[in-house]
């Protein structure tokens, strides 16, 4: 069954109004080319569903292009699959009958020809026919034109120019329902006669947004609505013999009407003669009448209607029709009783009440009577926390009779947030520092509502802190709520120490012993420094070294090495120095001396470590103890 198109304006005060049925003629262009053989059968029932919407005295036509089996190769050109019909069942039949296997995209001819109805084919279900040509039937109504296609319509010797031309000598309104890479080809004839392009994925999902796009440009309605100036509760007192009704009319459409007149046409005691003549109503414009009407013999208790037309002369305009329903004063109005209340937020920042949670014991004082409870707000959410909300319970009684009253409810939300934590390793800097942000140890913290701050226990880490460290993360919601929960912070240090010397001269002489070296490291931290081993050797003139460790008398205590016996003229002497931190980071480096003749003479500079070539008394080759990092101490100056 094809649904009732109700084309009403509703007043909340004044009471429910209808509208009579509206009449449009509209054409569906179906492309039926192979192309579309994955899209066929969505259009089909989308297309059905359009044609439902209507108003059920609107006609609708079919029209296909582009199908082999239909008419052979004259199958291509647009040919009429069924005219104009109000007939569920013809255009169902009609629809159905549709195929796609063919290959011409005529489009633009579809829609020209259906325009000027010059269609030359007919489809009737096994054959093809010519003649007598067929005619859509085009009633005089407003007239909508939707072509369905997935590629070019510019393939028929007609041209977009000449489509419009003839959509604007009809009056009709052009959709286009296609791919959107189409919409560029088409706009300016949606445009130029007021319709619209529509996607044909999202019409073949969802066929709704064409449907109000063509109830809105191609029906025209009229606006009306009644009320017997009685506020909400209110009854009409049993010996009146009159009511007054305030009319508003209005026509919402893009077109001005003509000959618009408002008249009683129905009512309890019949239609009266009353009725007041507008005249013409420019596009979106609006109006109000007052009408005094006679009434009675009226009972207790009594419920009585009269109803109000809008019509008009302008063709395809549909009627508006204001039915208003008086209840007559009996019986007595129910009591409402209400009580203040808080409601509390869920973990999803919602709260809902029935109004059972307000009612303080509303009644209605009319024994038997039943009463319904209703209320303005039922639903609550993070944007009401703090509001007071003054909510209106409505008492209502079996005539209709009702009464109100106002609570107030307070939202509160008492749900902490859900904090997650994170763990993190950071690494001390040169300096021995390093610093965390609330970031780094927040893993997602979520609010049912929102949050407005978060902090850490802890954010700056030293030395002291090397290892598992516990951070507590705390996350405070916009309503007061908090919540805490900890990370580990890992703190590291991967910097190894620096500057390892062993801060003894390049050479010494035979009386300089004993003496003692005490090697020095730089960490951002700490470092223990410890000498591992040495050595004695003297170089031969051969450069291959001899050992001396027998004459040479070398003494280590951690950090320092005593030479006792420095041995003989030539020797040298070597050690291993290994500076390490508290998190085991280690750097290895050498000391290295060079025993002196008394009366060499020359400046001479620190052996230290990593300061360069040092330089040796004649017969010795040079020695190189790497890259320094800082300057040696300086050497003595030897005897001349």
């Amino acid at each position: 069954m094809r649904k009732v198109l109700s084309l009403t304006t509703g007043a909340v005060i004044f009471g429910i109004t209808t509208a009579a049925q509206a009449q449009i003629d509209v054409v569906f262009k179906i492309d039926e080319s192979g192309s579309m053989q994955s899209a066929i059968d969505g259009v089909k029932t989308n297309v059905k569903t359009i044609y439902d919407a209507l108003p059920s005295n609107s006609h609708v036509g079919l029209v296909g292009y582009g199908s082999w089996s239909h008419c052979g190769s004259e199958g291509q050109i647009p040919h009429v699959h069924t005219p104009l019909t109000a007939d569920q069942n013809v255009f169902y039949n009609a629809v159905e009958d549709m195929v796609a296997d063919g290959g011409s995209e005529q489009g633009y001819r579809a829609v020209y020809e259906s325009a000027t109805d010059t269609i030359a084919a007919a489809w009737n279900g096994s054959f093809c026919v010519s003649t007598p040509a067929p005619s859509l039937g085009f009633t005089g109504a407003p007239y909508c034109n939707i072509l369905i296609t997935d590629e070019t319509p510019n393939q028929g010797g007609r041209t977009q120019q000449e489509a419009i031309a003839a959509m604007t000598d009809r009056g009709g309104v052009f959709f286009g329902i296609m791919p959107t890479g189409l919409f560029a080809e088409t706009q300016k004839l949606a445009d130029d006669t007021g319709g619209k392009l529509f996607d044909l994925n999202q019409f073949l999902n969802n066929p709704q947004p064409v449907i109000a796009a063509v109830l809105e440009a191609c029906v025209w309605a009229t606006s009306l609505k009644a009320g017997d100036g009685l506020a909400e509760g209110e009854c009409l007192p049993a010996n009146s013999t009159n009511i007054t009704y305030a009319l508003d009319y209005g026509n919402p459409s893009q077109n001005s009407i003509q000959g618009v007149k408002i008249s009683h046409t129905d009512g309890t005691w019949g239609g009266s003669s009353w009725n007041e003549d507008v005249g013409s109503l420019s596009a979106e414009a609006s109006g109000s009448a007052t009408a005094t009407l006679p009434v009675g013999p009226l009972s207790p208790g009594m419920k009585f209607s009269n109803q109000f037309t809008m019509s008009s002369t302008t063709p395809g305009v549909a009627k508006a029709v204001a039915t208003k329903e008086t209840q007559v004063c009996l019986n007595l109005p129910p009591v409402a009783k209400c009580k203040d209340i808080q409601v509390f937020l869920d973990a999803n920042g919602n709260a809902a009440i029935s109004p059972t949670d307000i009612d303080n014991g509303s009644y209605d004082p009319d024994e038997g009577d039943h009463i319904s409870l209703s209320i303005s707000k039922s639903n609550f959410t993070c944007s009401d926390v703090g509001v007071q909300d003054f909510l209106s319970l409505t008492v209502t009684d079996d005539s209709g009779a009702s009464n109100s009253c106002v609570a107030k409810v307070t939202t509160v939300d008492k749900v902490a947030p859900v904090v997650k934590t994170k763990d993190v390793t950071v690494q001390l800097s040169a300096s021995g520092k390093a610093s965390i942000a609330v970031s780094d140890v927040d893993g997602g913290s979520a609010d049912n509502c929102c949050i407005a701050s978060r902090s850490i226990s802890k954010n700056s880490f030293t030395c002291a802190d090397v290892g598992p460290q516990s951070v507590t993360l705390t996350v405070t919601d916009c309503n007061g709520n908090s919540a805490s929960a900890a990370a580990t912070v890992t703190v590291a240090d991967t910097l190894a120490p620096t500057n390892v010397q062993a801060n003894a001269p390049a050479t010494i002489v035979p009386s300089d012993a004993p003496i003692s070296f005490k090697a020095t490291a730089t960490d951002n931290c700490s470092a223990a420094i410890q000498i591992t081993d040495y050595s004695c050797y003297k170089v031969k003139k051969d450069g291959s070294q001899q050992s001396k460790m027998e004459s040479c008398v070398v003494n280590v205590s951690g950090d320092t090495l005593t030479v006792a016996d420095s041995g003989g003229v030539g020797d040298n002497i070597i050690w291993t120095i290994i500076a390490t931190d508290p998190s085991g980071n280690a750097t290895t480096a050498e000391g290295h001396v060079l025993v002196a003749n008394p009366g060499s003479s020359g400046e001479t500079a620190n052996n230290g470590v990593g300061n360069g070539q040092d330089p040796q008394p004649p017969g010795n080759p040079p020695v190189n103890d790497g890259q320094g990092t800082s300057p040696g101490n300086p050497g003595r100056k030897g005897k001349k």
